[in-house]
C-alpha cells in the first residue's frame, strides 16, 4: 500500500495505490478529494476499496468492529494526534516530550478518545524502557492510562499492547502475556504487540512456540531469542 495526504486549508487529497510487492503491478489506485471534516468516511471508504481489490473475506460483524463502527474522534484531537505520532516514531528524548504533550493535548480535547490514551501511556513505557525514568514513576501512569483506555475501548490494538507493557514492568508476566495475545489477535500485522508477547512469555518462563519463535527471528534478528536475557531492566544499579 502507497499513498500520500496533502492538506489546504479544510480540504484534504489523498492518493493511494496498491501494488503488488513480487511483481510491481499496480492492483487498485484512487484519489480522494474531500472536506477534511470527511477525514474518517474516506477511512471507510478506502477499506472498503482496498478489502473488494484483494477480495478478501471478512465478516461484517468483524469489520464493524475492528475498522468501521470504532468511534470518531474529534477531528481536532485527531490531527493532534497526527502531530504526535511523528514524533513518537522518532525514539529520541525531545521528541518523546514533544509527543506526550500533544497526545495529551488530544486527550484534553477528546477525552474519550481512547487511542490517543493508550499512546499517550506509551510514551511513560518507552521513556522507561530506554532509561529516562530511572526511578520508574512512569509506570504507575501509564497502568492507569491502560485502564482508562480499556474501559472506552477493549477492541483497541494500541490500549492491549500498553496493557501488556504496563503488568509486564509491574512484575506480572501472566497477565502481560494475556493482554499481549488479545493485542496480536486484534492486530496480528502490528509489531508492538509481538515483541510485547514475546518478551512477557520469556519473563513468565514459557518458551515461544516454534513458528512464533521462528516469525520473531525473521521479523527482529537483533532482538534477543527467548532463550535469552531477562527483558526487564535491571534498575537496582
Amino acid at each position: 500500500m502507497e499513498g500520500s495526504v496533502r492538506k489546504a486549508g479544510n480540504r484534504i487529497r489523498l492518493n493511494a495505490q496498491l501494488v503488488d510487492a513480487q511483481t510491481g503491478y499496480h492492483l487498485w489506485s484512487e484519489r480522494y478529494d474531500r472536506e477534511f471534516a470527511d477525514v474518517f468516511a474516506v477511512q471507510s471508504e478506502l477499506t472498503h476499496a482496498i478489502l473488494e481489490a484483494l477480495r478478501v473475506e471478512i465478516h461484517d460483524t468483524e469489520l464493524d468492529r475492528r475498522v468501521l463502527h470504532r468511534r470518531s474522534p474529534d477531528l481536532r484531537a485527531y490531527e493532534a494526534a497526527l502531530r504526535a505520532s511523528e514524533h513518537f516514531h522518532r525514539f529520541t528524548r525531545s521528541d518523546l516530550g514533544q509527543a506526550r504533550r500533544l497526545f495529551a493535548r488530544a486527550v484534553e480535547i477528546d477525552p474519550d478518545y481512547a487511542d490517543a490514551i493508550a499512546y499517550l501511556g506509551t510514551t511513560y513505557i518507552i521513556e522507561y524502557a530506554l532509561g529516562w525514568d530511572v526511578k520508574g514513576t512512569g509506570i504507575g501512569r501509564a497502568a492507569e492510562l491502560a485502564e482508562r483506555a480499556m474501559t472506552l475501548d477493549p477492541d483497541s490494538p494500541v490500549a492491549n499492547t500498553l496493557t501488556a507493557n504496563a503488568r509486564l514492568f509491574r512484575g506480572d508476566p501472566p497477565g502481560a502475556v494475556v493482554a499481549a495475545e488479545r493485542a496480536v489477535e486484534l492486530a496480528p500485522n502490528l509489531d508492538p504487540p509481538h515483541m510485547v508477547l514475546a518478551a512477557a512469555l520469556v519473563a513468565d518462563g514459557r518458551p515461544l512456540a516454534p513458528d512464533r519463535a521462528a516469525h520473531q527471528s525473521a521479523r527482529w534478528p537483533h532482538l534477543p531469542r527467548a532463550a535469552g536475557p531477562d527483558p526487564l531492566p535491571d534498575r537496582s544499579a
